[in-house]
């Protein structure tokens, strides 16, 4: 294609459709002045409507690589809000008009390699590629003493705790408020557990900056609120993070991050004997035979009388699957504990899968599979590994699938 000042450009990997705040595509790779550019792509009928939509004025569109329009009715130039400047297309111009007529639907490189190979080979690499992510985030998990370990676990517990929109920030609140001191300050609460969960969720909320946030009203009954306000002010401390640093707007109830700490206040006081990791491997030891999957989700799941779960189930899944089986397993071979580790290893490899998401569903239909092909979590993490280190990278030509060549 050529851009409106007449450079060429390629559209190398399109992204998929975003389906939060921002631009219509994300994780797109396109190829212009000599270099890959990653980003996103807005998408418009006329190219005045970049500014007419206020994204020039909007640091979301930052992320904007390019910007693609069916008419030519503003600027030649897009101006981001932080003044640079990125393509952009019109397509009634870009592309002649005998190419338009006989265009084609856009297919990926990798679409048409199940009908030539078969499923099963697909599937099979898909199952390896599940594997490396795995050994990846195992590697993560490096600390010599059980110490360090255990914030590296702690850290990236919190981490899948944020879901997409907050997981910088509560990466910032592990490291701020590490599991060592959440842990000193649990064993100096009452026994008692309605008091010591007052205590402890007031000390949470009140260091991540969100107790007297405007949407701590609606996360929490007038009278509970009012009380952790109340031991919070009696107890002289500083947050450690303020509201801004949290994405509070268009968060699913269930994922909002002051009912993550909620929940994360009920499990370091569920184990506060042993300590939160120390408590898990104990727990991991006695698993039973038959439902290993329910029992291993079922020690990170809060779930209250009469109330929405704080931590559900399947949030549980995504936990064990992406941190704490990849924990025990580094734990475990650390230790020169190979059997354990070897257990650790097939219970991953039988995991049931996970509930799907949209970067899921764009995988499967950009491989030509369906949803009933995907049976387990380890090829559905090898989806994720193939979109992270191949898609969304830009490297189709060095990918196993890529048929154009």
């Amino acid at each position: 294609m050529i851009d409106s000042e007449s450079h060429p450009l390629k559209v190398v990997y399109p992204g998929r459709p975003n389906g939060g705040a921002g631009a219509d595509f994300c994780d797109a790779v396109i190829y212009t002045g000599g270099s890959l550019h990653r980003g996103c792509i807005e998408v418009h009928t006329q190219s005045a409507n970049w500014q007419a939509h206020g994204h020039h004025r909007d640091p979301v569109y930052n992320q904007v690589v390019l910007h693609v329009a069916l008419e030519a009715t503003g600027p030649a130039q897009t101006i981001l809000q932080n003044g640079q400047t990125v393509p952009t297309v019109i397509l009634g111009q870009s592309i002649a008009t005998e190419q338009t007529a006989t265009a084609q639907p856009y297919l990926y490189p990798c679409q048409s390699f199940s009908r030539y190979y078969g499923k099963t080979a697909l599937l099979d690499y898909l199952a390896s590629a599940g594997l490396q992510r795995f050994y990846l985030k195992a590697d993560i998990f490096n600390g010599e003493s059980a110490a360090e370990f255990s914030e590296e676990f702690f850290q990236a517990f919190l981490e899948a705790l944020g879901y997409a929109q907050n997981k910088s920030a509560f990466r910032q609140f592990a490291r701020l408020v590490p599991l060592a001191t959440l842990e000193n300050f649990v064993r100096q609460l009452p026994v008692e557990e309605k008091a010591a969960l007052n205590l402890l969720h007031a000390f949470l909320l009140g260091r991540a900056g969100l107790l007297f946030a405007a949407c701590a009203e609606r996360q929490l009954p007038t009278s509970r609120l009012t009380e952790l306000q109340r031991i919070w002010n009696a107890s002289g401390q500083q947050p450690a993070l303020c509201s801004r640093d949290w994405v509070l707007c268009k968060v699913r109830p269930g994922n909002h991050p002051i009912r993550r700490l909620l929940a994360l206040g009920h499990l370091i006081l569920r184990y506060r004997e042993r300590g939160l990791f120390g408590s898990l491997m104990v727990a991991i030891r006695s698993l039973p035979v038959s439902h290993t999957a329910a029992s291993l989700e079922q020690l990170f799941t809060v779930n209250l009388a009469g109330e929405t779960a704080l931590l559900g189930g399947e949030r549980a899944a995504e936990i064990v699957v992406n941190v704490f089986l990849p924990a025990v397993f580094a734990w475990s071979l650390s230790r020169g504990n190979r059997k354990t580790a070897d257990e650790i290893l097939e219970y991953y490899r039988h995991y049931p899968r996970l509930p799907a998401n949209s970067l899921e569903h764009h995988l499967l239909g950009q491989l030509s599979l369906n949803r009933r092909d995907i049976t387990g979590a380890c090829p559905q993490q090898g989806l994720i590994h193939l979109y992270q280190t191949m898609c969304r990278q830009g490297q189709c030509h060095a990918c196993k699938f890529d048929l154009s060549s």
